[in-house]
């Protein structure tokens, strides 16, 4: 993700993810790999879809 657009590109990842899309397991595996912050880490967890 370019850094001077991360934030939109981390919601709208967590927004594929929280609408269940179909490539909701693919945002929730870029997110994860990408060193999420910790706002990040806790929507994953309220979305039922921590990173492990």
């Amino acid at each position: 993700m370019a850094l001077t657009r991360q934030q939109e590109a981390t919601d709208w990842l967590l927004d594929l993810i929280a609408n269940e899309q179909r490539h909701a397991a693919d945002a929730h595996e870029a997110l994860c790999r990408t060193a999420p912050s910790a706002a990040t880490l806790d929507r994953l967890k309220q979305l039922g879809r921590p990173c492990i």
